[in-house]
């Protein structure tokens, strides 16, 4: 028997990705996702690109929160489900652009000198360590961090810094709040004329002020209501903007060559399908407020502890076949972000890594 080359370096405790190929996106998208098995959110690259549908899928869900709409037959025939549900793609916070004197942090563009991006799973969180130049040689070392807090289910956190190596000059992270969202049917789904199409959350509130992002929206058809909050810790100068659908935050450092440039962004989710509707801001903005209070590195503490309890108990050893070893581990590990553990809703046999199987749980799942 032939034996295949491991698609990354056989790690007891990591999977590493050491090379930035615009094709693997999809199956790197899912492989570096995170969850909590309430929230999750796929593994894209945080300082976003534009994707199209053969490159890449950003995507964010609340496990449980669909939308429903009539399938349509060329021919119907008992037993046929007449209505769809679908798990919804929700409005992207994640997104922060960088901008080195104008030049915009991309690695479809100038020169990736050194490339790391590492799921951890001994301690729960996906780290990236890029060092790029520019088409002009602007020289940079990219570093980012994200978390989905299995602490507290309705958060997630990022830090991103960059560090000039060669220059000094202005330096702009640009957040981004992205409502204008839809799924993406026609990849993901094989069967023909299956909904949900178009943008199916129609928006209540967008802000963008006082340090915050808020959006409520609620279904088209479910009538269920979903909201989002972000605020950020950084020390440029800050201006906002909104739209219906999209809120930026600027913020501009003078940047200094050899120094680090930091910003955190703390994001946090809620649905009707939890709180009431005229609860969920004041909820989230509670949420986000302990966030900042406890700080990120309280973040990642409280994720190592409950991952080192979880690894005590679920740890499975293999002698002798190391990738057997990391492949169990990686098994074990997406089981366990894709499990809710609140009573409320099932695992998804895709967890909450995409759009796959519309979100839905199986009778086999157990």
């Amino acid at each position: 028997m032939i034996k295949k080359e491991p698609i990354y370096p056989v790690l007891p405790w990591s999977i590493v990705e050491t090379e930035f190929n615009v094709k693997n996106n999809y199956r790197n998208e899912t492989t570096f996702a995170l969850s909590n098995g309430y929230l999750g959110t796929r593994g894209t690259y945080v300082e976003g690109y534009d994707f199209d549908i053969d490159t890449g899928l950003e995507g964010n869900f609340i496990n449980g929160f669909y939308e429903s709409q009539q399938v349509r037959y060329g021919e119907w025939n008992y037993g046929f489900p007449q209505k769809s549900q679908t798990m919804l793609n929700l409005p992207d916070m994640k997104r922060v652009e960088i901008y080195l004197e104008g030049e915009r942090f991309d690695l479809r563009t100038g020169a990736i000198i050194s490339y790391n991006r590492t799921l951890h799973m001994d301690k729960g969180i996906v780290t990236r360590d890029v060092v790029w130049e520019s088409d002009s040689g602007r020289r940079i070392h990219f570093k980012s961090c994200q978390i989905v807090s299995l602490t507290h289910l309705n958060l997630m956190a990022l830090k991103v810094s960059v560090i000039p190596l060669n220059f000094s000059g202005k330096i702009v992270f640009l957040s981004k709040l992205n409502a204008d969202v839809k799924n993406h049917t026609r990849k993901t789904n094989p069967l023909v004329d299956y909904g949900p199409y178009g943008r199916c959350i129609l928006p209540q509130m967008l802000q963008a002020d006082d340090e915050r992002f808020g959006f409520q929206g609620t279904t088209v058809n479910s009538k269920l209501t979903m909201a989002c909050m972000a605020s950020h810790v950084c020390n440029g100068i800050v201006e906002y903007q909104s739209e219906e659908l999209s809120a930026t935050a600027q913020y501009a450092i003078d940047g200094i060559q050899g120094e680090e440039a930091v910003l955190t962004k703390y994001m946090a989710y809620t649905s009707s399908l939890d709180v009431p509707s005229l609860e969920q801001l004041t909820f989230l903005n509670a949420i986000i407020q302990a966030a900042e209070t406890g700080g990120f590195s309280l973040l990642l503490e409280e994720q190592e502890k409950v991952m080192d309890q979880f690894w005590r108990i679920a740890d499975i050893e293999i002698d002798e076949d190391a990738s057997l070893q990391q492949g169990i581990r990686f098994n074990l590990f997406h089981v366990m972000q894709a499990a809710a553990r609140n009573g409320k809703v099932g695992m998804g046999a895709k967890g909450l890594s995409g759009e796959g199987y519309e979100g839905h749980y199986f009778w086999d799942t157990e």
